[in-house]
């Protein structure tokens, strides 16, 4: 008996420290997963600069042909080439700016790209400005400027892909840990009940116990991100409330709350865009002009008082899963109800047709800010935006779009103009 108490104390005393280096993996493994999406994050934006930098140098090369052409043979059309490319020049050389904004260094190499562009096509009047020659010191300059911007951009692109990496491998070698480290729990709780060791109630409640520890390790693992974020919320929310605070402090406070809240939407969108292409897509008989209704309806009552007219004509209907094509509607009219304020009235129309060939198509057409159709095909990539930091959002919701209409083995399409309007349009198979 006293054996028999000996080994089961020993059983209990090795459980509850697989259980404690259980919840220490568990805590690592949240620190990493934070880690790495915040890696991601920073490799997608160095990506995005090298895109800029990418377009600068296009229209670099397009003002300086432009140039040398209009001084060989000056004509009204050679100074428009030479002036559209600068123009485009300064618009990359201010998003590189932006996008920059933590890098002095490289903002300020931004920056003076744009004053060599502006030199560019002051040089057109090189008669009078020193020869025809006079702006190649300045396209020189930016040309070197752009290739120490790539540099150093390939330079933290390297470094923060390494770090990813690590980071990612952390992960996985603590998600690996945790799940050995559960199967020998589960492996250890059947031993006892094989065993007979202990009474059955006890056992029950030692494996419901077990079970409830895994579902809380399982739900850590997928939402833990969003634990901080609420902690923040909740904590400048209760100094917020502080009658005694300085208006500079609850400024900033708002300021740390506002982008508390869009982080979380982020997190949110994120776990909808994984969950998409994971979960099995169910084929069901689906109303495409209820879901319209319901989500211009929600979109409605999310922004109370707007002016807007909205017309939602006859829809075809489509097999298809109705909450992934509930999420189609909902961001798309999200959207056009986001980029049409400021317009009195703004106007939202929905179509949709039958084509040949089995198919059928949707359309969502507003009179909102529109978009530059040169960039439509970053509209439906992750963390890819148009539109600066005044109109919120997360760069999620139209790739999530894409994803659902793709996996129903469909495309989408956006045409626009800027301060026109959009239209996105996107064809799914028909029953």
């Amino acid at each position: 008996m006293k054996r028999k108490f000996e080994l089961r104390a020993i059983i209990l005393g090795a459980a509850a420290g697989a259980m404690a280096l259980l919840a220490g993996l568990t805590a690592y493994s949240a620190f990493e997963a934070r880690r790495h999406f915040n890696d991601l994050v920073w490799v997608e934006h160095t990506h995005a600069v090298l895109d800029e930098l990418q377009e600068e140098r296009v229209q670099l090369k397009n003002a300086e042909l432009g140039r040398r052409s209009y001084l060989a043979r000056p004509s009204r059309r050679a100074r428009e080439d030479v002036e559209r490319a600068t123009d485009e020049m300064i618009k990359s050389s201010d998003s590189l700016q932006v996008l920059t904004r933590d890098n002095p260094p490289q903002a300020g190499r931004a920056s003076a790209i744009a004053g060599g562009a502006r030199d560019i096509r002051e040089s057109l009047e090189a008669p009078a400005r020193g020869g025809p020659d006079a702006a190649l010191p300045r396209i020189e300059t930016a040309t070197a400027l752009l290739r120490a911007m790539e540099g150093e951009e390939r330079r933290l692109l390297a470094d923060r892909e390494a770090r990813a990496r690590r980071t990612a491998r952390a992960v996985a070698v603590a998600l690996s840990a945790e799940f050995l480290l559960a199967a020998g729990l589960g492996a250890a709780a059947l031993w006892l009940v094989m065993r007979g060791l202990g009474e059955r109630e006890r056992l029950l409640a030692e494996l419901t116990s077990a079970n409830e520890e895994l579902d809380a390790f399982a739900h850590t693992a997928a939402h833990d991100l969003r634990a901080p974020l609420r902690a923040i919320d909740g904590y400048a929310s209760i100094l917020e409330s502080e009658r005694a605070l300085p208006d500079e402090a609850r400024r900033l406070l708002g300021k740390v709350r506002a982008k508390s809240e869009g982080m979380s939407r982020l997190i949110e969108d994120l776990l909808a865009f994984s969950r998409v292409k994971r979960q099995t897509r169910a084929s069901e008989d689906v109303d495409m002009a209820a879901l319209a209704r319901r989500a211009a309806a929600d979109a409605s009552d999310a922004e109370p008082g707007r002016q807007v007219k909205l017309s939602i004509a006859p829809l075809p209907r489509v097999r298809g899963d109705a909450a992934m094509l509930a999420l189609v509607w909902n961001n798309l009219l999200s959207n056009a109800y986001k980029y049409t304020r400021g317009r009195a009235p703004a106007r939202i129309e929905i179509g949709g047709a039958v084509l040949p060939r089995t198919s059928v198509v949707y359309w969502i057409k507003d009179n909102g800010v529109g978009f530059d159709p040169r960039h439509a095909s970053k509209l439906f990539k992750v963390f890819s935006r148009l539109h600066g930091a005044e109109i919120e959002g997360t760069g999620v919701g139209l790739a999530l779009v894409r994803r659902v209409v793709e996996r129903h083995g469909g495309t989408i399409s956006a045409e626009g103009s800027v301060d026109g309007g959009a239209r996105f349009r996107f064809v799914l198979p028909s029953p």
